[in-house]
């Protein structure tokens, strides 16, 4: 079974991200800043299949609240919803810890301001894959940046970034409270009232096991406060809502991630399917295809995708994708000469 990064990659790319492979939360090849083209990033995801899935940042740049305490993180949310303005696009590897992305006019300089970090230029930020403590897939509650495109991103402008950090130093630097005296202990009440973390992790993998059961929604949906009454408190109705949506929502794409049952959707009836046995290559073309083209226009690069295949000519893959076209499960959208003679075609489905 491939891994994030040997399956997400090149979907990544299209979508004008940067992917970079990682182990855990750490860049895994060399001169990863630099970003890689994509024979590069083909090569990487034949190489690392398995690894994570980041994407570069600068422009695009993320707001890493690492803070445990439910109520904290949420102030902080709410103090950079204020000034930064709404992101769907926030991924959780372990709640109430949680990363939003926004984009700039320029790079954006990391800087790390008490438990919140914003980071930028320097950095790769995980999108997909496995969170290395808890060993439970990153999610995304609400929109996942992989299923648009990065001008999609909300604009942030210069002047609203430095109010935000102004508001950061002032609660953490210039307000921040004065360690106590060494040797003496002082009762703690920075985690009354949290919550524990782990349990909207522990719902996402349950209803994403449960969900191929599932019919709809509302199943799924039911199936999630049954689980949640016995968490200990029970999550807010808010949160068990984003969970459902979001492995309802992967499993409506056919992207649901499921350990040791990893599936994809073809939209096919099976006498489409038994009619492209005959052409062997236009069916593996076909499934790869639906497995990494989320987006309305991609392209297909016939020598590199030769080379995936182990083909050894790109003329298979354009036999290929002529008997799609002919059986009209792939369109031609648009053809146009690119630099030298370079052919530049766009396909969608």
């Amino acid at each position: 079974m491939t891994g994030p990064f040997g399956t997400l990659a090149e979907t990544a790319l299209d979508s004008g991200y940067v992917p970079i492979p990682m182990k855990g939360k750490t860049p895994a090849a060399k001169n990863w800043s630099r970003g890689f083209g994509y024979n590069a990033v083909l090569k990487l995801s034949q190489n690392m299949p398995d690894a994570n899935l980041g994407i570069l940042l600068g422009r695009l740049f993320a707001v890493d609240i690492d803070i445990d305490d439910a109520a904290e993180a949420s102030e902080i949310v709410e103090m950079m919803q204020s000034t930064l303005g709404d992101s769907p696009y926030m991924r959780v590897g372990r709640w109430p810890r949680r990363m939003f992305f926004y984009r700039a006019d320029d790079p954006v300089i990391t800087l790390k301001i008490g438990p919140v970090e914003i980071l930028g230029s320097g950095h790769a930020a995980v999108v997909c894959g496995t969170h290395p403590t808890t060993l439970q897939p990153y999610y995304w509650p609400l929109e996942s940046l992989l299923d648009v495109d990065a001008d999609a991103v909300p604009v942030v402008s210069a002047s609203s970034l430095a109010r935000f950090r102004s508001l950061l130093r002032k609660k953490y630097i210039v307000n921040a409270t004065p360690s106590p005296v060494i040797g003496k202990r002082t009762p703690s009440t920075s985690r009354i009232g949290a919550r524990p973390a782990g349990r909207n992790d522990q719902l996402f993998a349950a209803l994403r096991a449960k969900a191929g059961a599932c019919k709809t929604e509302a199943d799924l949906s039911r199936c999630a406060q049954a689980i949640n009454i016995g968490f200990t408190p029970p999550l807010p109705l808010s949160e068990v809502n984003g969970v459902v949506q979001s492995v309802w929502s992967y499993k409506a794409r056919g992207t649901l991630m499921v350990p040791g049952s990893q599936k994809i959707v073809l939209p096919l009836t099976s006498e489409a399917v038994l009619k492209l046995t005959k052409t062997p290559d236009a069916l593996s073309l076909y499934v790869a295809l639906r497995a990494t083209r989320k987006r309305a226009r991609f392209e297909i690069p016939q020598k590199a995708t030769a080379t995936r295949f182990r083909w050894g000519s790109d003329r298979r893959v354009k036999k290929a994708i002529d008997v799609l076209i002919s059986e009209g499960l792939l369109r031609e959208l648009t053809r146009a000469r690119g630099p030298g003679k370079v052919v530049r075609v766009v396909y969608g489905w």
